[in-house]
């Protein structure tokens, strides 16, 4: 921050951070897209506005001397708690949600309520951890794929089973996992490890390895079939390349044309 501060492009940092946002929010209330669109647009952009903001609080925090361990946790709990509140209110995908499968970890829930999980999570998982853990994440989550696209031709059953002519849970015991919904973070993740500090994708070579990480999970899921979350992984693959390339004007335009494809082609669906 300090360094793009120093070169005048803390402007392009914030757009990038409010693009990354509005990409988290489009990949999780999709569902809102055969109701409204134009709500479920304003919806990701207004809060991917205000997301920068637990960043902010991290970054002031850090400079007053106070542990990260301490201001993460209690900047990404305010940041979730106000968005939370008040008449455009939306308490929904807060990171303590994600844990609704593992009771061992929601149990403190009954005290502290969901921000209390979601506080316990960041103050437990360093990002650098996640990073260097991102591409075996990546490599799980696509071996999952690859054994809903086994199932349809070799009978993995009670593991695996098709529901409604279509391949997307895994069942083991008494969970199910839509692997499509951890493919979203998994996918995040290892292309942001990638793009992290590399200068090589400003070159048609360089752009190779993005658009595998993401055509190929992209078709896995289009495959299951999930039209929906497929047409998602592409237009986050731009919001992530304009985040690594700040002002380039190019990024966002062909982010945005990406997008509108998207909603054009679930306008589409929704006809049907």
């Amino acid at each position: 921050m300090k360094k793009l501060q120093s070169r005048g492009l803390w402007p392009h940092a914030y757009v990038g951070s409010v693009l990354f946002g509005a990409g988290y929010f489009a990949l999780n209330v999709h569902w809102l897209m055969p109701i409204t669109i134009p709500g479920y647009i304003t919806l990701c952009m207004f809060f991917g506005m205000v997301a920068p903001l637990a960043a902010l609080g991290i970054r002031q925090a850090k400079r007053r001397g106070v542990p990260m361990a301490i201001a993460a946790p209690v900047a990404w709990v305010a940041f979730e708690y106000l968005r939370s509140i008040g008449g455009l209110a939306f308490p929904v995908v807060l990171l303590g949600h994600s844990q609704y499968q593992h009771l061992s970890i929601i149990q403190v829930a009954d005290l502290v309520g969901a921000y209390g999980v979601s506080f316990m999570l960041v103050q437990l998982v360093g990002y650098r951890e996640l990073g260097r853990w991102s591409y075996p994440l990546f490599v799980v989550t696509l071996g999952a794929l690859a054994l809903l696209l086994i199932a349809r031709y070799v009978p993995m059953s009670p593991f695996i089973v098709e529901r409604r002519n279509s391949y997307r849970w895994i069942t083991i015991g008494p969970m199910n996992f839509q692997v499509s919904e951890y493919a979203k973070i998994s996918f995040i993740l290892a292309l942001a490890y990638y793009l992290r500090y590399r200068t090589n994708y400003r070159s048609i070579v360089g752009l190779l390895m993005p658009f595998v990480l993401t055509l190929v999970p992209m078709a896995m899921i289009l495959k299951e079939p999930d039209l929906g979350t497929s047409l998602l992984l592409l237009p986050t693959l731009f919001v992530m390349f304009y985040d690594a390339i700040h002002p380039k004007p190019y990024a966002a335009k062909l982010m945005a044309k990406a997008i509108a494809d998207v909603v054009m082609d679930e306008l589409k669906v929704a006809r049907r």
